[in-house]
């Protein structure tokens, strides 16, 4: 079955500075560091904060700290970034410092934006959560701190994170390579990889308070020097429908735990082969419905190890539709597919106790079930693909002028499901078209040679054209 195009919309890029005069204030950044941070200083003095629109793909590169420890003012009001696509960066020479502080009365909402290179000498190496803030659609990578290398969140701090990438950060006195929690988070959908710490926690460190749910999330290729090659935690954490891969610690590649409080569900566990995924093996650990390479993680009977009678082939880290790269499972791996009966299609929430949550998609978006029962992991193997063989449209520039034209190269950059932006710089169809073979009657141009398979549901296709600053997105629905 095809995908019909319902919809056509453009967002405008790189558009003038402006202030709107109502609150809250709406700032359109233009590419400056300085401009960066008078927008930031403008929405923390007024009562209703502000959205601080950055320059599409720009990167923003801080040289000196603004105050104390800190690459950018301190969060103190109500701070939306609508990133599209720009990079936050700490420039290779300068001093040590991070890139983001957010007071205890302060809110901050990122949105596609990549958090780079932040430096800190104590806590969070791109963001220090004092206060609330949310991530999504965004990437922080190649930060470091003596802990919680991308992130720390303080004590009665919170931090909510979707559809985001944490990678390469590095903790360089105790734990968590990419978060280290005091207060209150949730992951969902998200991927961890390549993230080291020296002690405990090579991604995620939860602290004797601390507070963590993750959900639909790929924790791959972490490490740590001593206990949790992924996670160690001393808190209360509850971990659902995650696919660990590749992780290693010298005591529990996966999870580490020094109490009882781990709940671990729905989740594929297959790190360094010879070594214990969980520490202490057996008991510390509840949950049900995982796949694990070994023994030590939960006693379950609705869990197994992987074996030819439940057999598991992991594909590589790659893009499988969604905002991050994921492991997709062979359509072999009767050992996850449809293990998990509907009544357990839910995810214990850490921070509401005896409280769970739905989980109605996969990490790329994916409706769960695609068969009798959810699969186990982070994605769900889908079943009835639709190929797509060519995209129909008429092709408009910023002025929505209709510009189609035979020849007319469309770069586009990738499908996902319709809620995740994408500003094409990680996608998986980076490729140049063109638009060619106008159809009769309908005015539209044929975007040739786009081969992809889709399972059923509403998708956004995106795309630049050539000589044109804006971004478009088409509404493809496959049906």
């Amino acid at each position: 079955m095809l995908g019909v195009l319902t919809l056509l919309f453009a967002s405008m890029v790189g558009l003038s500075s402006s202030i709107a005069l109502a609150a809250p204030l709406t700032i359109n950044v233009p590419c400056t560091t300085d401009s960066l941070i008078a927008a930031i200083n403008s929405a923390n003095a007024n009562a209703d904060g502000g959205t601080l629109t950055l320059a599409a793909h720009c990167t923003y590169t801080l040289t000196t700290p603004v105050a104390g420890a800190d690459g950018l003012p301190v969060i103190t009001g109500k701070v939306t970034i609508k990133g599209q696509a720009a990079t936050i960066t700490r420039a290779t020479n300068a001093d040590k410092f991070r890139i983001f502080d957010v007071s205890p009365d302060g809110a901050l909402n990122i949105d596609w934006l990549t958090i780079t290179n932040g430096q800190a000498i104590g806590l969070g190496g791109g963001i220090l959560v004092n206060g609330t803030t949310s991530v999504s659609n965004s990437t922080v990578s190649g930060n470091s701190a003596s802990n919680g290398g991308a992130i720390s969140v303080s004590a009665h701090a919170n931090l909510n994170m979707t559809t985001t990438t944490l990678s390469d950060n590095t903790a360089t006195s105790v734990g968590g390579g990419a978060i280290i929690v005091f207060g209150t988070t949730r992951v969902t959908r998200s991927t961890l990889n390549n993230n080291t710490a020296p002690i405990n926690g090579g991604a995620i460190n939860v602290q004797p308070d601390g507070v963590l749910t993750v959900i639909n999330s790929t924790v791959v290729n972490n490490t740590s020097d001593s206990l949790g090659g992924a996670v160690s935690n001393l808190g209360t954490s509850a971990l659902t429908n995650l696919t660990f891969s590749g992780n290693s610690g010298s005591g529990g590649d996966a999870i580490a735990t020094g109490n009882a409080n781990v709940t671990l569900s729905n989740s594929i566990l297959d790190d360094e082969p010879g070594s214990q995924e969980c520490s202490p093996a057996g008991g510390a650990i509840t949950g049900g419905y995982n796949l694990a390479s070994d023994n030590t993680c939960d006693t379950s009977s609705t869990s197994n190890t992987i074996s030819p009678s439940n057999p598991l082939t992991l594909g590589p880290l790659q893009f499988n539709g969604g905002q991050a790269q994921t492991m997709l499972p062979s359509a072999s791996s009767n050992g996850v597919i449809d293990k998990i009966p509907m009544a357990s299609c839910v995810a214990p929430d850490a921070s509401n106790p005896g409280q769970t949550i739905a989980v109605t998609t996969d990490q790329p978006g994916i409706n769960r079930p695609q068969g009798k029962g959810c699969d186990i992991g982070a994605v769900e193997v889908a079943k009835d693909l639709a190929l797509f063989p060519a995209l129909t449209t008429s092709v408009y520039d910023a002025q929505w002028q209709n510009i189609s034209s035979r020849g007319l190269a469309v770069t586009a950059f990738n499908i996902a499901p319709l809620d995740q932006p994408w500003d094409g710089t990680n996608g998986n169809l980076q490729r140049t078209f063109t638009y060619s073979n106008r159809l009769a009657g309908g005015g539209g141009y044929q975007l040739v040679a786009l081969m992809t398979k889709l399972p059923r549901g509403i998708y956004a296709l995106s795309y630049e054209i050539a000589g044109d600053p804006a971004v478009y997105i088409i509404e493809v629905r496959v049906v």
